[in-house]
């Protein structure tokens, strides 16, 4: 069986040493076996979790969503129908989140041509606009 070292696990999987010490102490991540030396020794299925947390993060989960989502992995019943709830639930968020994102940027495009014709030295009419509220 193959060990890896965290810096290895760490670049192998995407992210920093310091993510996979922090998932460790929060309690997603398994304890890692301990060399003689106290050195940290992952095997191949912290590598898969690893990637696990990796691709679920670029999903958009959170933390806690990603440790549900784990022990549904884990759980030899698991639930597709409670993870498509969650993903549902996820893509709504999203959808929020992009028609604020989109509120936002027609706001700060209309306060962009309110620039477009003034002289360069012209008070600025969003800096104006930023002040009244």
């Amino acid at each position: 069986m193959r060990y890896l070292k965290i810096s290895e696990l760490a670049k192998e999987a995407g992210i920093k040493s310091t993510a996979i010490r922090y998932y460790e102490k929060i309690g997603i991540f398994p304890r890692p076996l301990l060399n003689g030396s106290g050195y940290r020794q992952y095997d191949e299925k912290a590598l898969k979790i690893a990637r696990f947390i990796v691709h679920a993060k670029e999903l958009g989960f959170s933390l806690k969503e990603i440790a549900e989502l784990l022990s549904l992995k884990l759980n030899e019943k698991n639930s597709c129908e409670k993870v498509k709830t969650m993903a549902e639930i996820k893509i709504k968020d999203m959808d929020r989140r992009i028609s604020s994102l989109n509120k936002l940027k027609r706001k700060l495009t209309n306060l962009k041509r309110l620039c477009e014709n003034k002289e360069q030295n012209d008070n600025c009419p969003i800096l104006d606009i930023l002040d009244e509220y």
